[in-house]
């Protein structure tokens, strides 16, 4: 073999050379390249799955709150219903019976205080309506569906105790406020501002005891008292509620 010959064969084995590593830093870049974007994919994955958990879990447990919720005011009710039955004003005999309802609806956008509600009962009489242990409005069957007059209403009266003397009195609404009235109260009556307002049963609407509100001010008419209250609930920003079913009348 000549000179030439051996030349051109070692050139040709150094490009061979040469080119494979060439190709092989090429195909280890890829490689490198292609495991990072499978990194990052997995990664973006795996993200995914744990914000999708997160939210599923979230979702869940709001529902069972909710749900709980719903029993635990429920139950608060009842211990309260028992708490009073004791007492000898209460009505006798009769065990609260509390059905969920829920708003579907305004009556007409110029007053609020007039909602449709999801339960119809079972005859015309009035039904208490009840929002976290606090009497907030009556229902009535209209027309086969029922009807709430929340607390401001000129329709939603119902009979309350003031203060420890338990005075007697019947709500009212005010004009343009989101203040209740007591009327009827008797002149001899011992009430103070800062009185609490409750329940007296007396009408059958409520049983004895749920919470109304505080007496803000007693004004003195020729034949009786009356006094402001300012209300425990601003029951018009609520959507569901308890009515108060009484066995021997629903």
């Amino acid at each position: 073999m000549n000179k030439k010959s051996l030349f051109f064969i070692l050139s040709l084995a150094i490009i061979a050379t040469y080119t494979l590593k060439i190709e092989q830093s090429i195909l280890q870049g890829f490689n490198n390249i292609n495991n990072t974007f499978k990194s990052y994919w997995i990664e973006t994955l795996l993200e995914i799955q744990r914000k999708t958990d997160t939210y599923i879990y979230q979702k869940d447990t709001i529902i069972k709150l909710q749900a709980q919720n719903q029993r635990l005011e429920k139950l608060n009710i009842t211990l309260t219903k028992k708490a009073y039955d004791t007492n000898p004003l209460s009505i006798p005999n009769i065990n609260p019976n509390l059905q969920h309802v829920n708003l579907l609806s305004y009556v007409n956008f110029k007053d609020f205080t007039q909602v449709w509600i999801d339960y119809v009962p079972k005859n015309d009489h009035y039904v208490g309506l009840i929002y976290d242990n606090n009497a907030v409005g009556i229902v009535q069957k209209k027309d086969n569906k029922a009807i709430a007059y929340l607390n401001g209403n000129d329709k939603c009266n119902y009979t309350v105790f003031i203060g420890e003397a338990k005075a007697p009195a019947i709500i009212h609404s005010m004009s343009n406020s989101n203040l209740l009235k007591a009327r009827y109260i008797p002149l001899w009556s011992k009430i103070n501002v800062g009185d609490q307002v409750s329940t007296s049963g007396k009408d059958k609407i409520f049983f004895e005891g749920l919470s109304v509100g505080t007496v803000l001010q007693i004004n003195k008419k020729p034949d009786s008292l009356e006094a402001i209250i300012q209300p425990n609930i601003n029951v018009l920003n609520k959507k569901s509620f308890y009515l108060y079913l009484q066995k021997n009348i629903n």
